[in-house]
């Protein structure tokens, strides 16, 4: 997901605003422990009937054995956070004795459905989009669901919703947003170089659609509108947005090891509700934001008390480039 989306936490596999700076507790793998692994895989493989190939190409198997390091290295790491961290929730729960049932599985896929988009027909197109995007087939789907119904029964009775976060989240929903477009490039020379083909005159959406790493790349860097005040984006792009004159361009800013250009493409003015009007809708939307930086928060906690170490090479490789730091 993209630098800012992330921040929204709606479909968040793992917590949304993790630091990845260092590789936490994973330990190097001994080689004649990686070797005993292999060595007894090999032997439980020549005990058993051949496996399935994972695939057929051209009449030649594509075997498990062969993918398997390929997908470790991909995608092996992600995977192993979700396992780790389910495990984590699932003894949390445990102890606590809670558990978590279908209806709040379902839940939390109406808390995303509404997060993307209050028509429900272009809801599920949208969630398919970012399913599809994020790798997020049924197994991963509903591991996802299950995970964020777990996190938030475990924060539920620590949230506490004031006055000022109700106000706040009236604001958000109901009063003065920024129209803006973002370019988001993974380094400084790349940043560099979209700045300089704005400023030579170049349109920001046809910059965006060519450098940026945002999904919103492919609308030119069309961003929903923002709030002064909305959570679901980080305040520096908030105050870079509302700092900035119509139709300017803000300086890179840093988001999580990326930088962001920010135009501000317009103004849409609030719908004139009063919060006494939609105060149980702002409540539950104060609520909701409360209970997803609880859940980011317990979630980073318990990966950060997991004490991991990793045999497969190919894992263990992909494992270290992630750069673990909870």
């Amino acid at each position: 997901m993209s630098v800012l989306h992330r921040y929204r936490g709606a479909v968040a596999t793992v917590p949304c605003v993790m630091a990845l700076a260092g590789i936490g507790g994973c330990s190097t793998p001994a080689t004649t422990e990686a070797v005993a692994v292999q060595e007894l895989h090999s032997g439980e493989r020549a005990g058993t009937a051949p496996r399935v190939p994972a695939a057929m190409c051209n009449g030649v198997a594509l075997t498990w054995e062969r993918m398997t390091p390929l997908l470790a290295e991909s995608s092996g790491a992600e995977v192993l956070e979700e396992t780790i961290l389910d495990m984590q929730v699932a003894a949390r729960l445990a102890a606590r004795g809670i558990q978590v049932n279908s209806e709040d599985r379902s839940r939390e896929e109406e808390l995303v459905c509404a997060a993307l988009s209050p028509d429900r027909n272009r809801a599920l197109e949208l969630l398919d989009a970012v399913r599809t995007r994020s790798g997020l087939g049924p197994t991963r789907w509903q591991a996802l669901l299950e995970r964020n119904a777990a996190l938030r029964a475990l924060v539920r009775e620590d949230v506490v919703v004031t006055e000022v976060l109700v106000a706040q989240a009236h604001e958000s929903l109901h009063g003065t947003r920024r129209k803006a477009r973002i370019i988001v490039a993974p380094d400084l020379a790349t940043a560099k170089e979209a700045r300089r083909r704005i400023d030579s005159g170049e349109r920001f959406g046809e910059v965006a659609a060519q450098l940026s790493a945002d999904p919103s790349a492919a609308r030119g860097g069309i961003v929903e509108p923002i709030s002064r005040v909305d959570p679901a984006y980080p305040a520096v792009v908030r105050e870079a947005l509302f700092a900035l004159p119509p139709a300017a361009t803000s300086e890179a800013i840093v988001v999580d090891g990326s930088f962001v250009l920010i135009a501000f493409d317009g103004e849409v003015p609030g719908d004139g509700a009063t919060l006494n009007d939609t105060r149980g809708q702002c409540e539950r939307a104060a609520r909701t934001a409360q209970e997803r930086l609880a859940m980011d928060q317990l979630a980073r906690a318990l990966l950060r008390e997991a004490e991991i170490t990793v045999f497969d090479p190919s894992l263990f490789d992909a494992w270290k480039r992630a750069n673990k730091s909870w």
